[in-house]
């Protein structure tokens, strides 16, 4: 039941996100992006880029290992805190870059709806596993 229930957000969540960057790229006339490679907007953007992704690298190992040795409570909390924010930091660099230094600036507007989605998705998660706990 778990699994159907999460398995529904997520298809109700990127269906949403689709449609609403759908109509965002019509309004504002943008191109659509890659999805995965390093499509990064200028050079200050790829360090600064790699430069967090290298923090947040060693902050996930930091809280793997304070998560096993840890007391219980601490799983909780860099699941539902710890976690989405730094993944969303990477986004939320981005989303800067695209606002100030892009010559589409209205892309910005996307990747804040990915975030928005991305924290959507992850709560829904959270309140499903406390309900059903």
């Amino acid at each position: 039941m778990l699994i159907g229930l999460v398995i529904s957000y997520s298809i109700i969540l990127m269906l949403v996100g689709y449609f609403i960057s759908k109509k965002i790229r019509q309004r504002f006339g943008l191109h659509k992006r890659k999805w995965f490679g390093f499509n990064y907007l200028n050079q200050k953007h790829a360090f600064i880029d790699v430069v967090v992704r290298i923090f947040i690298v060693i902050a996930l190992v930091f809280m793997l290992i304070l998560n096993l040795e840890g007391p219980q409570y601490t799983t909780v909390l860099l699941m539902a805190v710890v976690y989405p924010i730094l993944l969303a930091s990477v986004e939320c660099i981005r989303a800067w870059f695209e606002w100030y230094r892009s010559d589409q600036p209205q892309q910005a507007y996307i990747t804040c709806i990915n975030i928005a989605g991305g924290y959507i998705f992850a709560l829904l998660n959270y309140l499903t596993l406390l309900i059903l706990a």
